[in-house]
């Protein structure tokens, strides 16, 4: 008998080099920019992006969480609507982690 397998971490890649660049706007006009994310591993994941507290108001994903399939790629879109007249720099993280199959 001979037995063969693959381990694999779930893994992502993330147009653009996972970077969200928007043109200066008004305050209050929002812009929205989609961005592609590939399922790049050989398991489906479970992905959820997480929108630091306080920009909630200024920026919003759609969909922000959900399931991909081994090699699935999606578009989310980012829609950024400024509140105020500054530069804005921040972090969105996101959260991946493997799909268990419920027994």
């Amino acid at each position: 008998m001979e037995f063969n397998g693959v381990c694999c971490d779930p893994t992502i890649i993330i147009d653009n080099e996972a970077r969200i660049f928007y043109p200066p706007l008004f305050t209050g006009v929002s812009s929205k920019q989609k961005v592609g994310i590939l399922n790049s591993s050989h398991i489906p994941i479970y992905y959820e992006i997480l929108i630091p507290e306080k920009y909630r108001d200024e920026l919003t994903v759609e969909p922000y969480l959900g399931t991909m399939y081994p090699h699935e790629r999606i578009n989310v879109e980012f829609k950024f609507t400024p509140l105020s007249k500054k530069e804005y720099r921040f972090n969105v993280p996101i959260k991946v982690k493997r799909v268990v199959d419920e027994i």
